[in-house]
This record gives C-alpha cells, sequence and structure tokens, in this order.
C-alpha cells in the first residue's frame, strides 16, 4: 500500500463571490464569501471560540479534521481498474491502476446554507473518482450555525482546498 501524506490548506479564503439581488427595491445578500462575512458560521464545538478570528480558525481546524477523518485514501491504491490480458490464462482480468507518486491537489467549494447544511457542493481534482470521494465527505459534514451579514442569515461560501502527497 502506497503511503500517503495529507496535508490541507489553511488558507480556506472563499472563490465565491458575494451575490445580490433587488426585491422591493430592498437588497437581500443571497451569498456571501467567508473572507468577508460579519459573523462568521459555527461548526459544532467551535461555539465557545472567541471573536470572528477565533470563531474562523475553530471553523478551518474542524473542517480539516473532518476531511482528515472522513477521506477514504484507500481510493489512491486503486483510482480505476482495467482490463489486463493474463498471458498464462489467456484471459482478461481486472488490475488496479493506483495513483503515480506525487501530489494531488483538490478544491472542495460549497456553501454554509441558511439552514447550516453544505449545499452548491463541487470539487475540483485530477480524476472523477477523487472528485466523487470529495463530494462524499462534504456531505457529510454536520449542520452548522449559519453564518450572518448585518445581522440577517446568509449563504456562506466556502472553498476548502485539500493536499495529498502520494508517495
Amino acid at each position: 500500500m502506497k503511503s500517503i501524506v495529507f496535508i490541507i490548506l489553511l488558507a480556506s479564503a472563499s472563490l465565491y463571490s458575494q451575490t445580490e439581488s433587488k426585491s422591493n427595491s430592498d437588497k437581500v445578500v443571497e451569498s456571501v464569501p467567508i473572507s468577508v462575512i460579519n459573523e462568521v458560521p459555527v461548526f459544532p464545538g467551535c461555539e465557545y471560540a472567541l471573536g470572528k478570528k477565533g470563531r474562523k480558525a475553530c471553523l478551518n481546524r474542524k473542517m480539516n479534521e473532518h476531511v482528515m477523518e472522513a477521506f477514504n485514501r484507500d481510493i489512491f491504491d486503486c483510482i480505476e481498474k482495467e482490463q489486463v490480458l493474463n498471458e498464462e490464462t489467456n484471459e482478461y482480468e481486472n488490475r488496479c491502476i493506483e495513483m503515480r507518486p506525487g501530489r494531488v491537489i483538490i478544491y472542495l467549494m460549497f456553501k454554509i446554507g441558511v439552514s447550516g447544511l453544505a449545499e452548491n457542493i463541487t470539487a475540483r481534482a485530477s480524476h472523477p473518482v477523487i472528485v466523487k470521494e470529495t463530494i462524499r465527505i462534504a456531505k457529510l459534514l454536520p449542520k452548522m450555525e449559519p453564518g450572518r451579514q448585518k445581522g440577517k442569515v446568509v449563504r456562506t461560501g466556502y472553498t476548502l482546498p485539500i493536499v495529498f502527497n502520494v508517495q
């Protein structure tokens, strides 16, 4: 089995932009990036963190812990199967293709909805199997206290870069 070094970048500045829509001349904020939100969403266990910086640091730490615990690293040992002819038996067999050694970078993007659950989940990675696994772990995120902007509950855009060093 390959050894895998797991790193999550703590710089989780969101790539989502703030969007607004007008309704009866009032501006309603639909989504706010985590980098500029007034009140950061609260991950379970972060309720007692002090201030915006403390809650954001706790949120990032808890997100990282969730990914480290939930991500199935075994996918790197068999990223996909291919049919290979066994010359001794003259029959085709399924064999696993392993990830090549090196750095694997994944971008997990989602919004923490007004209900506190992850929504609009997308991921970018070098292989569809990795994308599927990354989306799976995002769906397992616990319900959080949603973020607030100017006192109103809003969706919060969040991007989590994940780096694996496959050896």
